[in-house]
């Protein structure tokens, strides 16, 4: 921090850290908490701890992206190293299948149907909606 004095006023000027993201980036991290009660987040995050397989589902597509991008921010300082698809097209669904964790973003319209059998032992699902 630099601080000068000019005349009777006192002018500081600083800068915030360059590895905290929480203080660079311009995400609305308060959309989470509207859409999602307190208990579902800290399953959501411990579920990301574990590295499980996270579909995110709404049937707003920003949203998706926004709460995609906030779970990311606020693993700070840790990084989500696995697959990360903030919104899946419908053609790709098959791309739920995959045995490696991911955080995947989708409409609600697209995985009518999908979503049974094995495809549900290690997914987390949350209807953000």
């Amino acid at each position: 921090m630099y601080r000068y004095q000019i005349n009777n006023e006192i002018i500081s000027f600083s800068r915030n850290p360059p590895n905290n993201p929480l203080l660079t980036q311009h995400i609305n991290i308060r959309l989470l908490f509207e859409c999602m009660d307190l208990d579902n987040i800290i399953y959501l995050f411990e579920s990301i701890l574990m590295e499980k397989r996270i579909l995110l589902l709404s049937n707003k597509l920003s949203i998706l992206t926004l709460i995609g991008e906030t779970l990311q921010l606020l693993l700070y300082p840790f990084t989500w190293p696995h697959v990360y698809i903030p919104l899946l097209p419908k053609a790709l669904i098959d791309f739920l299948h995959a045995p490696m964790p991911y955080i995947i973003g989708m409409h609600h319209s697209y995985v009518k149907g999908h979503l049974h059998g094995e495809l549900l032992n290690d997914l987390v699902v949350i209807d953000i909606d």
